[in-house]
């Protein structure tokens, strides 16, 4: 799991699937799921693929790739009667190819 990776600070290998879920939450249904993933860094830069956005997927689950060295994250929201009511955040560190 990428939470044992980093807490043994390793780095993450390219050419490798992540894939992010909510394991639990005591917030009741229903509630809008959002998906946020920074890339950044040089090769992110060019290839034109900066990114940051906040997506509504609604689903427990999202999938990516370790496609760009550098300092990424991911965060996860729950928002619930148009509140945010739950976040969390993930650091994944990709190193060179």
């Amino acid at each position: 799991m990428l939470s044992a990776i980093l807490r043994d600070r390793q780095i993450l290998r390219h050419n490798k699937q992540l894939k992010f879920f909510i394991s639990e939450t005591d917030c009741p249904e229903p509630y809008d799921i959002y998906w946020k993933v920074r890339n950044v860094g040089p090769v992110a830069e060019s290839k034109n693929c900066i990114r940051g956005q906040i997506e509504k997927t609604n689903l427990h689950t999202h999938r990516e790739h370790t496609d760009f060295q550098g300092s990424h994250y991911v965060e996860c929201y729950l928002v619930k009667n148009n509140i945010c009511v739950a976040r969390a955040h993930i650091s994944v560190p990709i190193g060179v190819a």
